[in-house]
């Protein structure tokens, strides 16, 4: 309650906390990258295993779905007039691109690829396919675009991206930037509805006071 209380809102603490982790993961990839990343390669090791057409096929459908999500959200906000979070969330994607930029280069530490990729579906296959700029930017959009969608949309989009970052170091050349770039998103998406504000989803006292009445109670 105390640390709670610091805050104005939550939307507040939750920028402090995505800042601070950034700068803890900034932190430590500054220190111990080639350990960090040297151990995260071994430990995906066994995506090698699933071999390259059903790796392909998972990362061919994650990025799609995450792609199609994106796109048909915005699409969405823009065909019901929803300007003011269509605008907040290509801001905010925008930022999260650009704070990426600005902190990619403290991870230069590189390891091959766990797996090669087939190139069987163009774009969503080839390992260029959702770059950690992407990375950084669906985040940062997901996390803008939070106080505008329901419970269930916010957790599939989520784990969608969650998926496509680990697909991003099993099959791209293994490095601490995918973290860096959902860390960077998340931060810069929660700056601005920080500086722009959103929907609130907080009942406002007359809304209680109506729901109580329409109860039969004072």
């Amino acid at each position: 309650a105390f640390v709670f209380g610091l805050f104005p809102s939550t939307r507040d603490f939750r920028f402090v906390v995505a800042a601070c982790l950034l700068v803890v993961v900034l932190v430590l990839i500054a220190l111990f990258d080639r350990a960090i990343v040297g151990f995260a390669s071994d430990l995906l090791r066994g995506f090698d295993a699933l071999g390259e057409e059903l790796v392909t096929a998972i990362v061919v459908g994650v990025r799609g779905a995450t792609v199609a999500l994106l796109v048909g959200g915005l699409a969405v906000g823009v065909g019901t007039r929803r300007w003011r979070a269509a605008g907040t969330v290509v801001l905010a994607a925008a930022a999260g691109a650009l704070l990426f930029g600005l902190v990619e280069r403290w991870s230069d530490e590189r390891r091959p690829a766990i797996v090669e990729l087939d190139d069987v579906a163009g774009p969503l296959s080839s390992d260029g396919a959702l770059t950690t700029v992407g990375l950084a930017a669906a985040a940062a959009a997901l996390a803008a675009a939070a106080p505008w969608l329901p419970r269930r949309y916010r957790r599939i989009g989520w784990t969608l991206l969650v998926v496509a970052t680990l697909l991003r170091f099993v099959a791209a050349p293994g490095s601490g930037l995918p973290a860096v770039a959902v860390l960077s998103g998340w931060t810069a998406g929660a700056l601005v509805l920080v500086v722009l504000g959103g929907p609130l989803r907080r009942p406002t006292q007359p809304a209680v006071a109506s729901g109580l009445e329409s109860v039969g109670l004072a």
